[in-house]
C-alpha cells in the first residue's frame, strides 16, 4: 500500500494537475486485458478498501501499467523489487536459491527505495528522510523466519479471516444481537451448520462411487480442442450439403475451407492450411520437415481448399500452479479460448494469446526462439479446427483428422532479451510487409495442439501501436519460466550503482 501512495504522488509531482496524473494511471489499468481468476480494475486510483482479491491482482498488473509511465526512473525498479519479493515469499517450497532471491528483492527495496525520498518525513536527528515502517523492518526476518519454520504460505491468516466472516459475521444477523444471548446463539447455529455438513457428507459418502488412485490418474494431461461449434446455420447449397453427406461427416459441425474462410474473412487460412496439412502428414509418416520447409508457402494450395474441417472455441491447457506442496510440478486445467459472439455479442470475437513451443528447448543456430524463451513464441489465436484428411484413412476407414490452431505471431522486440528496467519481453506486431520472405506463409501459421503450451498475458504499452509487453508475473508458471537468466546479478548491480548515486 506504500508503494500505491507513494506511486501517486510521484505521478502527480510528473504532471500539471493530480487529476491528470491519475487520468493516466487509470487509463494504464484500463488497458490491462482480462485475465482469468485476476480483478480488471477500471477506475484504479478510486479504490478505497483494498481486499486481498485486490491486492492479488494489483500485484500482478502494477509492473506492466506503470512502465510505460516511469520509463527509466529508479521508483519502477523499487516496485519490481517489491513484486518480486512478494511473489517470491508466496512460495509453497523453498531451497537455497530462492532464499537467496528474496534477500536480493530486500537489498533492492533498500536501495531503491530513496526514489521516495521527498514523500517521506524527515528524522529530526540527521535531517534525513526516514523509512522508519514496521513493515519494511518485518520482511528482513522473512529469510531466517522461513529456514526455522518453512514457508510463508503456512503462516497465512486468510483461513481465520474467511472462518470469521462464516462462522460470526453471517450468524451474527439472525441473533436478537443482544449482550448476554448474542454469543450463545452464534455457537448453536454452528452447531447446527457442523451437524448439518457431517449428515451431507455421510450421505454423498454412501452414494458416491469409491474411485482408487489409478483410476485418477487416468485422464492423460495433454492439449486438446473442445468438442466443435454448431455451424448448421451457413447455408450451403444442395451440392455441397450432398458432398458432406458421402464424406460421413455430421453437416452440424463440418464445412469446406475455403467457404470458412470466406465466411470469416481470415487472410492465409488455406496457405496455412496447406502446409498443416503436409506437415501433418509427414509426421504420421514418420518424416521430418526442416524449418524452411514447414515455412513454404504452397505454388498452388487450392487442392486443401475443399477439405472439411469444423471449428472449436476453446482449448484445453495445462499450467502449473505449484498448489500442491508434495508436487510443485503438478498440472492444473486451463481454458484458452478462440470463439465468435462472446458474451453474447454477435460478431465479436474473443481471441486470447498463447506460448507455443516452436523450436526445441536450449537449441542452438534458430533464427527465432531467443534463449530466455527457450524456444517459446508467442501469438494470438485466430481459429481452432479439425481438418479431415481424405488422403489418409484409419484402422476403421474413415478420414484421419488433425487438429490444430491459426495463430498470429508477434516478433520479439530486442531480440527476445529481458527489459532489465521492468523484467519483461517486448512483442510486436509482425507487419504484413515484413514477414520472413515472400514465399513463406507470414506470421500466420497452424500450430499443433502439442505444441500449444499455455495462455499468455500480453498487455498494449500504450507507447507505441502493436508493442506490448509479456507479463511474467501475471501467474506462478509465467513467473518461473519467463525470466532473466542474470537476474540476480544484474539486479544487484542496478542497485549498488543507484545507492552509490544517491550517497553522492
Amino acid at each position: 500500500m506504500d508503494v500505491v501512495q507513494w506511486m501517486k504522488e510521484l505521478l502527480v509531482d510528473m504532471h500539471s494537475s493530480r487529476a491528470e496524473a491519475m487520468e493516466s494511471l487509470d487509463k494504464q489499468f484500463r488497458r490491462v486485458p482480462a485475465f482469468p481468476g485476476v480483478k480488471h480494475f477500471h477506475q484504479f486510483s478510486n479504490v478505497q478498501q483494498w481486499a486481498g482479491d485486490e491486492q492479488k491482482a494489483f500485484v500482478r498488473q502494477l509492473i506492466p501499467a506503470i512502465a510505460p509511465l516511469l520509463g527509466s526512473h529508479p521508483a519502477l525498479q523499487y516496485a519490481r523489487a517489491v513484486v518480486d519479493f512478494v511473489l517470491l515469499a508466496q512460495y509453497i517450497t523453498h531451497d537455497d536459491e530462492t532464499l537467496e532471491y528474496m534477500n536480493q528483492a530486500i537489498f533492492r527495496i533498500d536501495c531503491f527505495k530513496w526514489a521516495f525520498a521527498k514523500y517521506r518525513p524527515i528524522n529530526k536527528r540527521n535531517g534525513e528522510p526516514h523509512f522508519n515502517i514496521p513493515k519494511l523492518h518485518a520482511i528482513t526476518h522473512y529469510v531466517d523466519q522461513i529456514r526455522l519454520f518453512g514457508s510463508a504460505v503456512g503462516l497465512d491468516s486468510a483461513h481465520f479471516e474467511a472462518a470469521h466472516k462464516y462462522l460470526v459475521k453471517v450468524f451474527f444477523d439472525r441473533t436478537n444481537k443482544r449482550k448476554t444471548e448474542f454469543e450463545q446463539q452464534i455457537l448453536l447455529h454452528n452447531t447446527r451448520l457442523t451437524n448439518l455438513l457431517a449428515m451431507k457428507d455421510i450421505l454423498q459418502y454412501r452414494a458416491s462411487k469409491r474411485v482408487t488412485q489409478a483410476e485418477e490418474d487416468i485422464r492423460v494431461k495433454v492439449t486438446k480442442p473442445s468438442a466443435p461449434l454448431d455451424i448448421s446455420s451457413w447455408r450451403i447449397s444442395n451440392a455441397r450439403q450432398q458432398r458432406l453427406w458421402d464424406s460421413t461427416l455430421p453437416r452440424r459441425y463440418w464445412q469446406q475451407a475455403h467457404l470458412i474462410a470466406h465466411h470469416l474473412d481470415i487472410p492465409g487460412l488455406i496457405d496455412a492450411l496447406a502446409v498443416f496439412v503436409r506437415e501433418c502428414r509427414n509426421r504420421r509418416d514418420n518424416l521430418s520437415m526442416s524449418h524452411s520447409e514447414l515455412d513454404r508457402r504452397d505454388p498452388d494450395p487450392s487442392w486443401v481448399s475443399t477439405y472439411y474441417i469444423s471449428i472449436h472455441p476453446s482449448i484445453t491447457c495445462w499450467k502449473r500452479e505449484a498448489k500442491n506442496p508434495k508436487n510443485v510440478e503438478e498440472l492444473s486445467r486451463e481454458l484458452v479460448r478462440c470463439c465468435p459472439n462472446w458474451q453474447g455479442k454477435f460478431g465479436s470475437w474473443r481471441r486470447d494469446y498463447v506460448f507455443v513451443q516452436e523450436h526445441e528447448r536450449h537449441s542452438v543456430g534458430c533464427r527465432r526462439g531467443p534463449s530466455v524463451m527457450e524456444g517459446k513464441m508467442v501469438g494470438q489465436l485466430q481459429l481452432i479446427i479439425t481438418v479431415a484428411d481424405p488422403e489418409r484413412k484409419n484402422e476403421q476407414g474413415n478420414c484421419v483428422k488433425y487438429s490444430g490452431a491459426l495463430i498470429e505471431l508477434l516478433r520479439f522486440r530486442n531480440s527476445g532479451a529481458i527489459n532489465h528496467r521492468h523484467g519483461m519481453v517486448e512483442v510486436e506486431t509482425w507487419l504484413r510487409d515484413d514477414v520472413r520472405n515472400p514465399r513463406g506463409i507470414g506470421a500466420r501459421r497452424i500450430y499443433q495442439m502439442s505444441t500449444i503450451l499455455r495462455s499468455a498475458h500480453l498487455v498494449p504499452t500504450g507507447l507505441q501501436d502493436g508493442v506490448h509487453y509479456i507479463n511474467n508475473y501475471i501467474d506462478w508458471d509465467t513467473y518461473n519460466t519467463v525470466y532473466d537468466p542474470d537476474f540476480h546479478d544484474q539486479g544487484t548491480r542496478a542497485a549498488y550503482k543507484y545507492a552509490k548515486q544517491v550517497k553522492h
